[in-house]
């Protein structure tokens, strides 16, 4: 196995280190293995850090993606709540101009109905297929 170590250069006046196959004070002292894992490529970029970035890429994405799904999820199922109560509010306000005691409101591709029993109640299924309901007490 062949060993390089570093040397120090001048360029344009300035002390610079470089590698040699012959070690050479001036310089820091370090060895590599030429081939081994840590050895740099003509880029400069190890083996070694290559895969702690894409471990850190993995890692990032891996946990930030179910998050921000889970949030985007939430935020939806909030908005269809806060339409089911606009519904209620134009609901009572129909119903006092109109003596209306049913009736229903499409926004947004959901089907919002709404009924005074007592108590207003909206019914609707939400983007997921699940029927919710939504009822204010009088």
């Amino acid at each position: 196995m062949k060993f390089i170590t570093a040397r120090t250069v001048r360029f344009r006046g300035r002390a610079h280190c470089a590698l040699k196959p012959a070690p050479v004070r001036g310089c820091w002292s370090f060895t590599l293995a030429k081939g081994g894992w840590f050895f740099l490529n003509e880029k400069g970029v190890s083996w070694a850090e290559t895969m702690l970035s894409l471990t850190i890429i993995f890692v990032l994405f891996g946990s930030l993606l179910p998050v921000l799904q889970g949030m985007h999820e939430k935020l939806q199922l909030k908005k269809e709540r806060v339409a089911a109560f606009e519904t209620m509010h134009e609901g009572v306000i129909e119903m006092q101009a109109v003596q209306v005691r049913s009736g229903t409101r499409k926004l947004n591709g959901v089907d919002y109905h709404w009924q005074m029993d007592g108590n207003i109640c909206v019914s609707y299924t939400n983007y997921k297929g699940k029927p919710e309901s939504e009822c204010l007490d009088s």
